[in-house]
C-alpha cells in the first residue's frame, strides 16, 4: 500500500517531514509538500533541506512530492537548481489547458482490421506498440 503523508503548510514543513518519516519508518512511501508557512511557495533550497534531513535519518526511500502552483517557469527553476523532487503533482496549471481531442476508435480485433469511417491517424514515431 502506497502511503503518502501530506505536510501541513501552516507549520514547519521540515520538522513535520522528519517527524512523520521517523514515526512510520519503512511504511512511508512519500511526503507531499505544497506550500511553506505563510503561504509562500516551496523553493529548491527547502526541498534540498528536506532531502538532506530524510537522508540523515536513513529515510532514503521516501519520495518527495511537490504540488502547489506548478508552472513551466517554476519547474524549470527547480530543475536548474537540481531540486530533488521525485514527483510533481499539478493541481491547476495542466487542468486549466484546453483539452486534447481524442477519439478511441477500435482499429482491429484479434489482428483483424475493423472498417473505419474516418481516415487512420498518421503514424507517430514517439508511440510504441505494446500489443
Amino acid at each position: 500500500v502506497q502511503r503518502v503523508a501530506y505536510v501541513d503548510p501552516r507549520k514547519d514543513i521540515i520538522d513535520q517531514v522528519i517527524s512523520v518519516a521517523a514515526g512510520t519508518k519503512d511504511h512511508l512511501n512519500s511526503v507531499r509538500i505544497s506550500r511553506a508557512p505563510g503561504g509562500r511557495l516551496v523553493d529548491a533550497s527547502d526541498i534540498h533541506l528536506v532531502r538532506q534531513r530524510l537522508d540523515e535519518i536513513d529515510a532514503n526511500h521516501v519520495q518527495i512530492v511537490l504540488s502547489g502552483r506548478l508552472s513551466p517557469e517554476r519547474i524549470m527553476d527547480l530543475v536548474e537548481n537540481n531540486a530533488p523532487v521525485d514527483i510533481l503533482h499539478d493541481t491547476s496549471y495542466i487542468a486549466s489547458s484546453s483539452p486534447v481531442p481524442f477519439s478511441p476508435n477500435i482499429r482491429s480485433i484479434s489482428d483483424k482490421e475493423v472498417p473505419q469511417e474516418l481516415d487512420p491517424m498518421p503514424p507517430n514515431p514517439r508511440l510504441l506498440r505494446l500489443l
